[in-house]
């Protein structure tokens, strides 16, 4: 999950006004040090997924066969509809090369056709949706 800065920033300000630093293992006391250095770096990539996500859920509705569902997260959610997610999994894998969740036989997802896609950056984004279109216009 990724949270705000400013909810990052409270925490450690949070945890070192209370908290004994013994109290903590020594990778968390290490990240509480050095997490102002990369604030800027995080904010930045914060601000890239973002901006990401935005564009690769806008492209996925487009295709006509994915509900695709809000997220907030590194990963987008969606329902396949005229295929099982199982066979499109397969497709994308087998042809493209291209590894995504099929959830269909996930606790909750039984028997639906639910997938789950990574956010990546552009060029890998683009190569995915280039696949999907295919399989898409193949279903037709």
């Amino acid at each position: 999950m990724i949270y705000e800065p400013s909810i990052i920033q409270r925490l450690v300000q949070d945890e070192r006004a209370n908290l004994a630093i013994w109290n903590i293992n020594s990778f968390a006391e290490y990240f509480l040090e050095i997490f102002p250095l990369y604030n800027r770096d995080y904010v930045k990539g914060c601000d890239r997924l973002s901006r990401e996500r935005e564009y690769l859920i806008k492209r996925l509705e487009e295709l006509g066969f994915l509900k695709v569902y809000p997220s907030q997260a590194n990963y987008v959610m969606c329902r396949v509809e005229g295929m099982s997610s199982r066979t499109l999994a397969n497709l994308l894998i087998d042809k493209y090369n291209i590894l995504i969740k099929d959830l269909s036989t996930k606790l909750g997802f039984e028997g639906r056709q639910y997938i789950r896609i990574a956010i990546k950056g552009r060029e890998e984004n683009e190569f995915l949706l280039k696949a999907l279109e295919e399989i898409g216009e193949e279903k037709k």
